[in-house]
């Protein structure tokens, strides 16, 4: 993502918060934070999953204005500061300043020398987490062919709100081993959350002309009439129409979104289909086939093989669980 240009009033910002000295203990109204103690944390991380991956401090801060953190040689952890309203600037290293608005998340790796805050007019309400591990640089963004600086998809919100509050309840419940190991799986899954989906939708945002909520209503707009279709058939002009785009329109904005072409998609839809059919019924190949729209089994057949990579009889006869 290239940088955002700066306004008058960051630069404003950042020139006034650097003269201020807000204390932390003041606080802000609803805040939340939890800083594993160091100690605890050398105890902990003898076990290898924590090794590989542990939060060291977590917390929400909402409508936090005059909040301003700089640290001229950086941290020991890597930081990830998820933005959910208002406005507010992050600096990295040599670069120039950046604004972070909602649904925008940042990445700080560690020992890099950074800035960030809030605005004072709009002050940013974010979701926080400091993190470490043998494994934590292989969650950063780059690493998943994204950027440090991410716009994350508004739909993705309800599902982050919750990881960070199950990390907020585990911790509160007490500093167990246990219960580590199971705020260190969360953890993982909330950083591939961001940071993989955030990496299709940064790529799809600068390659598209259009509004991406846009682009994004198009697709799954697409994706339910698709499962609308499950049990017959359907074409790319009939998919288009549902959504109000051309043939090549959703095309385009399908295949970068999702990385397929509509048509490919529903294929796959309905192989998924077929597959649970084939685990947890007794019907017949040419039953499944035409559950799932083929009127010809050989064809289904042939199109079950092409997409799951082996015949619908001998996927079933595989053993599972």
């Amino acid at each position: 993502m290239e940088n955002i240009p700066v306004s008058v009033e960051l630069l404003t910002l950042y020139a006034y918060n650097e003269t201020m000295s807000i204390q932390l203990g003041q606080g802000f109204r609803d805040q939340y934070i939890h800083v594993i103690p160091t100690s605890v944390l050398r105890e902990l991380c003898r076990h290898p999953i924590l090794q590989a991956l542990h939060v060291t401090d977590i917390g929400y801060f909402p409508d936090a204005q005059y909040h301003y953190r700089e640290r001229p040689e950086g941290c020991s952890q890597h930081i990830l500061i998820y933005c959910v309203q208002g406005t507010g600037f992050v600096r990295r290293g040599n670069g120039s300043a950046v604004e972070v608005n909602k649904d925008m998340a940042f990445h700080i790796a560690p020992d890099v020398s950074h800035v960030y805050g809030s605005s004072v007019e709009e002050p940013w309400h974010i979701y926080w987490v400091h993190y470490a591990g043998d494994l934590a640089s292989w969650y950063a963004p780059h690493s998943l062919g994204s950027n440090d600086i991410l716009r994350v998809p508004f739909q993705r919100f309800p599902m982050i709100l919750e990881l960070f509050q199950t990390m907020f309840r585990t911790l509160d419940q007490g500093l167990t081993l246990g219960r580590c190991i199971h705020c260190s799986q969360v953890l993982g899954h909330l950083l591939s959350l961001v940071y993989m989906s955030s990496s299709d939708f940064s790529a799809a945002e600068l390659e598209c002309g259009e509004n991406i909520h846009s682009t994004l209503y198009h697709v799954e707009a697409a994706i339910t009439f698709f499962q609308s279709r499950m049990s017959g058939s359907c074409t790319l002009a009939e998919a288009a129409d549902s959504v109000g785009l051309s043939k090549s329109q959703l095309t385009v904005v399908f295949k970068r979104i999702t990385g397929y072409s509509p048509m490919a998609f529903f294929i796959g839809l309905k192989m998924q289909l077929a597959c649970r059919y084939l685990d947890l019924t007794d019907l017949t190949i040419a039953e499944i086939a035409a559950a799932v729209g083929y009127k010809d089994p050989y064809y289904f057949s042939r199109a079950f093989s092409k997409t799951i990579g082996m015949a619908p009889r001998t996927y079933r006869n595989m053993d599972k669980g």
